[in-house]
């Protein structure tokens, strides 16, 4: 459940065909007096929807702040007794049993932080036997690109600024990243292939992905991949990102070569996408080999999410097992806010201690009561 706000939820719910195939969905699974669970609730668009077609009452769960907007828009319609609202995280709310779990927490892929574990958590600590859960699952597809200037935008973002430097490092960084766009029509050769499959009755922490063939009908220069999912969010009710459908609000997954690949006649690609769970996030790995006519491999592109981060090495070695660690100036500060929320004592007057005691960090009444107000919003219960 990302951190949206509520124009954010709102471009969402307006775009016609995510919010079509969804009220189709919920179309199918809302039954007269089922109890829902809403994860990642947003203002509500999906509570409301599903009051209106029989359920009894919905719990919502968003930790944004658009969730306060849901209990005013609740109100504001005589719903507020219906619609049950949590600005929390789903392991942080108490579970009940509900006959429906809807949850729309993908990007431009189902991979996003946190989304198998909300959806591992809700079916197994919240629906019942038997209840309904939309989505149901995912196909991954994965297509050629033939574009050189949208995946050279995307390596090479600086343009001609810096003509006179050498910037092979950067751009090297950059073909390792997933670039969100929606590639022009013809320039994905294909319909694509399915390289995996998310099934939400066991949203699995693995490695998806295989390696797939796909035949290029024409010869010439392949500049990356697009990646997008297909959702069936009932039985029958489908949602795609597909390229050249219509605009869905998530885009699509664009991986850049950093060098083209030149498809022989007749020939294709080998594609080989992984994405594995690595404490917490996805790591994307990709390699893409030119096939001749009879199968034959040729050149090899490799990408890899983890070569696009840039991490400071002194940051690096300050987790090192053998590293010995001392407490900084602002680690003290916060541990003097936390022993001062006791309960009982004001956050004006932990901000007057405070700053008594930290003057550099904390040069005047404002800027502490700001410092610590921040730290009691984050700790506080």
């Amino acid at each position: 459940m990302s951190n949206y706000t509520l124009y954010d939820y709102g471009w969402m719910v307006g775009n016609a065909t995510r919010w079509a195939a969804f009220q189709r969905a919920l179309d199918a699974v809302i039954r007269l007096g089922d109890v829902v669970l809403d994860l990642g609730a947003g203002y509500g668009a999906m509570a409301f929807e599903a009051l209106r077609r029989g359920a009894s009452k919905v719990i919502a769960v968003e930790p944004a702040d658009s969730v306060v907007m849901g209990r005013t828009l609740a109100a504001a319609n005589g719903l507020d007794d219906r619609i049950e609202h949590h600005r929390a995280f789903l392991e942080k709310v108490s579970a009940r049993p509900v006959d429906v779990v809807i949850a729309d927490l993908r990007g431009s892929s189902p991979f996003m932080p946190g989304h198998f574990e909300a959806i591992a958590h809700a079916r197994a600590a919240w629906l019942k036997p038997g209840g309904r859960l939309v989505p149901v699952r995912d196909r991954l597809f994965v297509a050629p690109l033939r574009d050189a200037k949208l995946v050279e935008g995307f390596l090479a973002p600086w343009a001609a600024a810096h003509e006179h430097v050498d910037m092979r490092h950067a751009r090297a960084v950059l073909a390792n990243w997933i670039h969100r766009a929606n590639p022009k029509a013809g320039s994905v050769l294909g319909t694509g292939v399915v390289f995996g499959e998310v099934d939400y009755a066991d949203p699995a922490l693995r490695t998806y992905g295989r390696a797939v063939d796909i035949d290029v009908a024409s010869a010439g220069p392949v500049h990356g991949a697009v990646v997008w999912f297909e959702a069936e969010l009932a039985p029958g009710v489908f949602l795609s990102n597909r390229p050249d459908e219509h605009e869905t609000v998530y885009g699509r997954s664009v991986l850049g070569f950093a060098e083209p690949l030149e498809v022989p006649a007749g020939g294709g690609l080998r594609v080989h996408v992984r994405i594995t769970p690595v404490q917490g996030a996805w790591i994307w790995r990709w390699t893409a080999t030119t096939l001749d006519a009879e199968g034959r491999e040729g050149a090899t592109r490799r990408g890899d999410t983890w070569s696009g981060s840039i991490v400071d090495p002194a940051r690096l070695a300050r987790r090192a097992p053998e590293a010995r660690p001392e407490t900084s100036e602002e680690a003290r500060l916060l541990a003097f806010v936390l022993a001062a929320m006791d309960g009982a004592t004001s956050v004006a007057d932990i901000a007057g201690k405070a700053q008594a005691a930290f003057p550099e960090l904390l040069p005047d009444a404002d800027v502490a009561l700001d410092r610590v107000g921040a730290f009691v919003e984050r700790h506080a219960r």
